[in-house]
């Protein structure tokens, strides 16, 4: 059989995303999606979309201005500032498109989100792992200094990190832009689960900053698949415009996602929720000898205590119908990343794990 892929695809290695189970009755915490529905008005918005059939006969508006203008008012910034994407990934990709160049490096933090390398090695570019460090006695932490001073033309900063949970002020982030040739990628998929301002309020001030933002994590629509851009930078923001699909997000999801942003009230109460169980879980966790690295995010990483190994536990509670993310053959190895469900997710949670851990050193 003859083989027509091109030499990226042939040592392409694709990212893994993170299990989707069939069948009832799981408790998932494996892929970071919010454990509560979304906004009743998104609901209703789903409901009233069934009367109006043009939503679906029809193309939507191409650059889907409606959803473009709520976002500029969210932020208080020209709508021009703004792309819509279908979903982050998308916008991530297209960035790497149409910035990179074969054989150009981008960087970003080792332990940070794994479809980086992915997007940058589908560009022809080359993925540069900037390694982690020790810190305040707190490991695997960005190493700020080493990211700055790496001279690749594209850089990603997650913020809050993913999968560690660390957050980076402003302050902080600023101080990586200035002084660079680099364009930097700061992703805050988690951002609102940090309470801190968004980068996205500074674009105008730095023409090398790219904010990517998404829908699935504080408001609830992970399977809506809506992401956008933030940016300052003309030629930059004509290029993203140029290389999206035509039609990249459909009629509905532009509704939905315009009723998600305008109940910014519904989203604050589940946001606190889902912080208040991050610290208890965290805590809980702890009791129980797990080492827990502080996180901004809606997820934790932890180091199960030293009777049980991360991919034993993850195994285990799998057979209970838990399931939890483990990354085998990776610099967390010895941990694993929990999603904060609900109260009662979380309580089921820590049964299992205490039931497991008796059991281990029984």
């Amino acid at each position: 059989m003859r083989d027509f892929r091109n030499q990226i695809a042939r040592g392409f290695s694709p990212y893994l995303p993170g299990e989707q189970p069939q069948g009832a009755g799981w408790v998932k915490l494996n892929t970071n999606e919010n454990p509560y529905p979304p906004s009743a008005k998104v609901l209703q918005a789903l409901g009233q979309s069934a009367e109006h059939p043009d939503l679906l006969r029809k193309y939507p508006h191409p650059f889907s201005e409606s959803l473009k203008e709520l976002i500029a008012q969210h932020y208080k910034i020209p709508a021009d500032f703004v792309t819509i994407f279908n979903g982050s990934d998308e916008a991530l990709a297209v960035i790497c498109r149409c910035v990179l160049d074969a054989k150009d490096d981008a960087a970003y933090a080792a332990v940070s989100y794994s479809l980086y390398p992915v997007l940058i090695e589908q560009a022809g570019g080359h993925p540069q792992p900037v390694p982690m460090h020790n810190s305040d006695g707190l490991t695997l932490r960005i190493d700020q200094n080493a990211l700055r001073e790496h001279t690749a033309r594209l850089k990603f900063l997650t913020n809050p990190n993913a999968p560690t949970g660390e957050f980076l002020e402003n302050d902080k982030v600023v101080q990586l832009l200035n002084n660079t040739e680099s364009l930097w990628v700061v992703d805050e998929a988690y951002h609102e689960f940090t309470r801190k301002p968004s980068m996205a309020t500074l674009v105008s001030d730095y023409e090398n900053l790219i904010v990517v933002r998404t829908f699935s994590k504080s408001h609830s629509l992970a399977g809506l698949r809506v992401g956008y851009t933030i940016c300052g930078n003309t030629f930059v923001n004509a290029a993203l415009n140029a290389f999206k699909d035509s039609y990249n997000l459909d009629s509905i999801a532009c509704r939905l996602a315009s009723a998600a942003i305008l109940d910014a009230e519904y989203t604050q109460s589940t946001v606190e929720k889902i912080i208040a169980s991050r610290e208890t879980l965290l805590q809980k966790l702890s009791d129980l000898q797990f080492s827990v690295l502080p996180s901004s995010a809606n997820f934790l990483l932890a180091k199960p205590p030293a009777s049980i190994s991360a991919e034993d536990l993850y195994l285990k509670l799998k057979e209970n119908k838990i399931l939890i993310r483990y990354f085998k053959n990776s610099e967390v190895s010895e941990f694993v990343r929990i999603t904060i469900g609900t109260e009662e997710e979380n309580t089921q949670l820590l049964s299992a794990i205490k039931k497991i851990i008796n059991g281990s050193n029984g």
